[in-house]
């Protein structure tokens, strides 16, 4: 974890930024910014925001532990996600593939705020 200054209210605050793997308990949220990132930029991803607001949560759970997906939180907040696998086979395995990248609205509101 790591810590950074903002600037609210004209005044800075100490924010707390953390970068990890989701777990099943992040389910609720992954899905959320999943969601959010499908439904601002439909173009951008092969699924569909239909298709996965239709899964149940457990699903949500289950690609926590069955990929690794990793979670920008920022004061607690997961803001973005990160899927990654490595590759099969002997001759690809040291080659990485990063999933699907998105982030909420919130996340990318607060970064055009910075701008």
């Amino acid at each position: 974890m790591s810590l950074g200054l903002a600037k609210r209210n004209g005044r800075s605050a100490v924010t707390s930024h953390e970068i990890r793997l989701l777990t099943p308990a992040d389910a609720a949220v992954f899905r959320e910014v999943r969601l959010d990132g499908l439904r601002q930029n439909p173009h951008a991803f092969l699924a569909t925001f239909e298709h996965e607001h239709a899964m149940p949560i457990s699903r949500f759970e289950e690609r926590t532990l069955t990929s690794s997906v990793f979670g920008a939180f920022v004061d607690g907040e997961l803001l973005g996600v990160a899927g990654y696998r490595r590759q099969d086979g002997t001759k690809e395995s040291h080659k990485p593939s990063c999933g699907a990248c998105m982030c909420g609205q919130r996340a990318a509101i607060a970064a055009l705020v910075r701008i």
